[in-house]
């Protein structure tokens, strides 16, 4: 699927599992995203942690 435009909407703390490897280049939270300097040609987005 492609689309034109996205919007990432963003306004929360993320949370930082310990049981996942953020690591800033494969791995993000969605405060990592606003700082990237190359967008990458796909993304998979998923959320949900409580």
């Amino acid at each position: 699927m492609r689309a034109p435009y996205v919007i990432i909407a963003v306004g929360t703390i993320p949370t930082r599992d310990p049981h996942i490897p953020f690591d800033g280049e494969r791995i993000l939270t969605s405060d990592d995203i606003l700082h990237m300097k190359d967008l990458p040609r796909t993304l998979a987005v998923g959320g949900g942690v409580e």
